[in-house]
């Protein structure tokens, strides 16, 4: 696995190192900064496209899970014994609190089933009118 990376004189920047994290590493900056330039291109992957079902649902390819879905990760999160701050469920919790209205807070419920033939548990929001899976919020709320 690449730990780091430190090169010299390549693009628009005199140097440039980094020391990448486990799971995901994340480039971001305007057009022209020599992001892909340092990457290279044998570095490049072909991006994963999701769908809002994909998201949900999770990303298969050639049979091999690449994602697990909001679905599940909530729901495994939610359940995760000894959570501290950096957990993944008290991080989505901050989330949801940001992208709450001051007079709707999008706060989660308890997971629920919601047809006999499918076995997974769909997490919940507890608004002001009720919970509501997921899966059944509006399109703004999936937004």
């Amino acid at each position: 696995m690449l730990e780091s990376l430190h090169l010299k004189h390549v693009g628009p920047a005199s140097q440039f190192d980094v020391e990448f994290g486990p799971r995901l590493n994340i480039f971001t900056g305007d057009n022209g900064l020599g992001k892909t330039l340092a990457l290279g291109e044998k570095a490049r992957m072909e991006p994963f496209h999701f769908t809002s079902q994909t998201l949900l649902n999770g990303l298969a390819q050639n049979g091999k899970m690449l994602c697990n879905g909001l679905i599940d990760d909530w729901v495994r999160w939610q359940y995760q014994p000894d959570q501290d701050n950096a957990s993944p469920f008290p991080a989505l919790l901050r989330v949801l609190d940001q992208l709450s209205h001051p007079s709707e807070p999008i706060k989660p419920g308890k997971p629920t089933r919601l047809f006999i033939d499918d076995v997974r548990d769909i997490p919940t929001i507890d608004l002001p009118y009720g919970n509501v899976p997921i899966t059944q919020a509006s399109a703004g709320m999936h937004r």
